[in-house]
């Protein structure tokens, strides 16, 4: 899969989260690979206590290198519940470029399935995770889908055609933009596919928490 330009990263994190670098660090590293546009994406919750330092330093980072390389701040946030909530304050999202909207778990009735709860009825966690991914989709907070169908795959579930197809006619109409991860390899080639039919926009994610992790990441990619 091409992108409009040479080299994107939507999604690389930093020290502020679980990365392993500044995002100095990371700038400038990406600089050294050609990058013309990068999103340094942090996880982010109610309660984080340091998200406007965060992005402070983003805002002067991007000042600094303004010309040489796009810069954005993004959070990921974690889907809380079916109704497509966000683990994150409304009122303090709105000076971030991007929000991540991303499944760490299934969510249930009350909030996460458990790994019993999943192996005993892998077809209610398949509706679950639909009914959230269709909520979150007509969230407006949201911007973009981190490792769409990532956890699905790590519980061995299958994303059924009729169910790839919805959720790509919801992507194209709300455009929110799909994340096209590099770590996990998702979505799939017929994900991809419909969600292209559909005119969902789709953005290229490293998921890198490391920059040995993220020149790896690339390097390994077939498509750039």
């Amino acid at each position: 899969m091409g992108y409009a330009l040479t080299r994107i990263d939507m999604h690389i994190h930093s020290d502020f989260s679980d990365g392993l670098n500044t995002p100095r660090e990371i700038v400038e590293f990406a600089l050294t690979r050609r990058f013309d546009s990068i999103c340094i994406a942090d996880h982010v919750s109610r309660d984080t206590g340091w998200l406007d330092d965060f992005l402070m330093e983003i805002k002067a980072l991007r000042n600094e290198f303004e010309g040489r390389i796009e810069i954005l701040a993004g959070l990921e946030v974690e889907v809380l519940d079916m109704r497509g909530n966000l683990d994150v304050d409304p009122t303090r999202v709105s000076s971030a470029d991007l929000v991540l909207a991303s499944f760490h778990w299934i969510p249930g009735k009350s909030g996460r399935m458990s790994w019993r709860a999943i192996r005993m009825d892998r077809a209610i966690a398949l509706e679950n995770w639909f009914t959230a991914m269709r909520a979150v989709l007509r969230n407006k907070q949201v911007k973009m889908i981190a490792h769409p169908g990532f956890i699905l795959k790590s519980y061995k579930i299958e994303i059924p055609t009729y169910v790839k197809e919805e959720v790509a006619v919801l992507a194209g109409r709300s455009g929110v933009v799909f994340e096209h991860n590099h770590k996990y390899r998702v979505p799939d080639d017929e994900f991809l596919s419909l969600l292209q039919t559909e005119g969902a926009r789709i953005l290229p994610g490293s998921d890198a928490h490391s920059l040995v992790e993220l020149d790896e990441l690339w390097r390994s990619w077939p498509d750039v």
